[in-house]
């Protein structure tokens, strides 16, 4: 079962949204480390959004689905937006030192590094970019250490 939360493109509607996927996800029995992961990858994935996707002051809609689909935790967001492809943004280096780093820009690295699976495609006027992540047992937390 998929739900499903559309928010203006307004950073204001980022606080909603995080709720949202707090009870979604709790309703879904995503752990808790899994919806801190779910939350960071639609609170990067919605500011590029807003941050980037409307010109003119235009008003658009953001549509934000969480489901379990087989084994996996499944997050899409839809955008009327521009058209925007992030898996088309170059990986990020690590700069060599402090001087050489720079604000911003980390986002896509972020959901890149959390998702195992990225997806992005066009439908009509809308952007779809879709994130899997295996679920994981809310009993297991996090991987003990080898050794």
């Amino acid at each position: 079962m998929t739900h499903t939360l559309t928010i203006r493109n307004d950073f204001l509607a980022l606080r909603k949204m995080s709720g949202w996927l707090e009870e979604t996800g709790v309703a879904l029995g995503i752990s808790s480390e899994q919806r801190f992961e779910v939350d960071l990858m639609a609170n990067e994935a919605v500011t590029n959004v807003v941050s980037y996707g409307y010109t003119g002051g235009r008003v658009g809609e953001i549509e934000i689905r969480l489901g379990i689909a087989g084994n996996d935790v499944v997050l899409e967001i839809e955008d009327d937006g521009r058209a925007f492809n992030p898996l088309e943004v170059e990986a990020r280096v690590a700069p060599d030192g402090i001087d050489d780093a720079r604000v911003g820009g980390l986002g896509i690295h972020l959901i890149r590094m959390t998702a195992a699976e990225c997806l992005y495609r066009r439908e009509g006027e809308h952007n779809v970019f879709t994130m899997k992540a295996p679920l994981k047992d809310p009993a297991s937390g996090p991987a003990a250490p080898k050794g």
